[in-house]
């Protein structure tokens, strides 16, 4: 537990609170499938993560740098953890392109990517055709670990 004690100076806590602490880079790979999808290639810059006890950030953005035909639900993969026991997330995406899109993030228990719902159908998951060549996906959400 955390130790919370006061002191003529005010309160204090021991350093146990911060114990499981990490930050550090991924590298997002998109799949027009969960597994074994077909790679879209994209440039990235500054994607970033950061986990506390059992709660991690990713944030960052990422430009789709090829011309190959994809279609199909967008899975933006290779999480930098598992997701734990939950169904949802906090944050919020944004497509640039000629619309505009925004979008909420979603990823499932245990699963090691996430999927984006929004844009002019509030109902269905972003695909892989919407970002188109030289587009940006700008994104910070937080999502419950293992």
């Amino acid at each position: 537990g955390i130790d919370f004690s006061a002191t003529a100076d005010g309160p204090t806590m021991s350093s146990e609170l911060f114990d499981d602490y990490e930050e550090g880079t991924w590298t997002p790979v998109i799949r027009d499938s969960s597994d074994s999808g077909t790679i879209m290639a994209i440039s990235t810059s500054a994607t970033s993560y950061t986990k506390i006890g059992r709660m991690c950030t990713v944030q960052g953005l990422f430009r789709r740098s090829d011309v190959q035909s994809l279609t199909g639900t967008m899975f933006i993969t290779a999480l930098p953890f598992t997701s734990g026991n939950t169904l949802t997330v906090l944050g919020n995406l944004w497509l640039d392109t000629a619309t505009d899109l925004f979008g909420r993030a979603y990823v499932g228990n245990g699963q090691s990517y996430f999927l984006v719902r929004g844009g002019d159908d509030h109902d269905a998951y972003w695909t892989t055709d919407q970002l188109l060549q030289n587009g940006y996906i700008y994104f910070g959400i937080t999502y419950q670990t293992t």
